[in-house]
């Protein structure tokens, strides 16, 4: 699978499978990301994704299938990282984060993953359908405080370094592994620790 680069991305970058130069803590610090698995779970895989990267979006369901096979050993942390060049992605991650303070998130992350990302019109009804208070979704959308949450999340990326998305930080150690059976394998090996 290959990936997405971009300008939030910093141009020179270890080779995959290095140790991450910071633990990705500022946005988790505060209890503003959408996890899937078990909070408690001592073992954690950060997702860095774009919502209009195609490889981040071929890499769902196999997100999807470890938070299935895994959840109550590991938490995993959907880490949004829109790139400059994908403006419709930005806005995702704003309204899932939006979506997110209405106890929605993880259900509307799953919507604007699963087809073609919609437009700004497409993700307000995803979010009509999903039974938000459409007022307050607008509101939170535009709030600043709304933004500097994605924008934390940008800057962890930044000190990992990521080379482009998507990228797996598993317990400070960036995978190699982005098809099911490498990352099933780099989970199995990090549990049987």
């Amino acid at each position: 699978m290959g990936g997405c680069g971009g300008a939030a991305a910093p141009a020179a970058t270890p080779p995959i499978g290095h140790q991450a130069s910071a633990r990705t803590t500022t946005a988790a610090a505060t209890n503003e990301l959408l996890e899937l698995g078990d909070p408690a779970a001592e073992v954690v895989l950060d997702y860095w994704f774009d919502y209009e990267c195609p490889f981040c979006r071929q890499l769902g369901p196999t997100i999807a299938a470890m938070a299935e096979r895994y959840g109550d050993r590991v938490r995993i942390r959907l880490r949004p990282y829109p790139l400059r060049q994908h403006p419709r992605g930005r806005a995702a991650a704003i309204a899932t984060e939006a979506a997110r303070r209405q106890g929605r998130g993880i259900e509307l992350y799953r919507t604007l993953m699963a087809g073609e990302l919609p437009d700004d019109d497409g993700v307000r009804a995803a979010a009509a359908r999903l039974g938000l208070d459409l007022p307050r979704f607008d509101a939170d959308r535009r709030d600043a405080a709304t933004r500097e949450v994605i924008d934390a999340s940008i800057a962890d990326g930044d000190r990992v370094p990521l080379e482009g998305v998507p990228t797996l930080v598993l317990d400070g150690t960036v995978l190699d592994a982005l098809d099911e059976a490498g990352l099933a394998a780099a989970l199995e090996a990090r549990l049987a620790r």
